[in-house]
């Protein structure tokens, strides 16, 4: 999992993924997809029409491209216009293969603007 920072006035975020397979390298002819997941609701976002919902979904995934001048890495670019994320917003990006080499990973994706702290930590006062 990684943690991936970005600032609101952001247009676009990569969403990317490296498979590896010990000793052997990157493992190509995949095809993976990706959703993503609002942050605390669970809601995910409709590609179609750039929304976040709880069912009914147009467009929940989208699939992957792989680079073919590099094994076993996948792709996509998330279109952040009109989506709305705040300073504070969190989102998972979530990933996942089927078949033979099934997987699942998630990366995390935090919206904080420059001077802000981070989202999640929090500082308690001793009084």
């Amino acid at each position: 999992m990684t943690a991936l920072i970005y600032e609101s006035t952001e247009t676009s975020v990569p969403v990317d993924i490296s498979v590896s397979e010990l000793s052997l390298g990157g493992v190509t002819g995949l095809s993976p997809v990706w959703r993503f997941r609002r942050n605390p609701d669970g809601w995910y976002l409709d590609h179609n029409d750039g929304t976040f919902k709880s069912s009914g979904w147009t467009q929940k995934e989208k699939t992957l491209t792989e680079n073919p001048a590099h094994n076993g890495f996948y792709s996509d670019i998330l279109s952040a216009v009109g989506l709305g994320l705040q300073n504070g917003f969190i989102g998972i990006i979530e990933f996942e293969n089927t078949g033979d080499e099934a997987f699942v990973s998630n990366d995390i994706v935090l919206i904080r603007n420059k001077g802000q702290g981070l989202p999640w930590i929090r500082r308690r006062r001793r009084t």
